[in-house]
């Protein structure tokens, strides 16, 4: 997501989605807790993201163009995908054929 002015332009997996010109730069607040994924209400959260955050990172002041957002992406565009997330061995034996 890249907010400049009000133009709000989301990325998904590197390549430009949606834009909105009806959003707004985010205002400067001192926090007790940030939330990634989470929405914090007046009465408690809600919204909770029903997935994963992999990679996050945060430019201040500085407005990605598609060509930086693309650069940024194209390291985690792998062409091979091993997901262990939820084996319950000790070891991973690996081997392709």
């Amino acid at each position: 997501l890249t907010v400049s002015g009000t133009t709000m332009k989301i990325y998904k997996n590197g390549i430009l989605d949606h834009t909105y010109t009806s959003g707004q730069e985010p205002i400067v607040v001192i926090r007790n807790f940030n939330f990634i994924g989470a929405a914090l209400y007046e009465d408690g959260m809600a919204g909770f993201l029903d997935g994963t955050v992999a990679y996050l990172k945060i430019w201040h002041g500085v407005e990605l163009k598609q060509l930086d957002v693309t650069k940024i992406y194209s390291p985690y565009t792998f062409t091979h995908f091993w997901d262990f997330r939820g084996c319950s061995s000790d070891h991973t034996l690996d081997s392709v054929e």
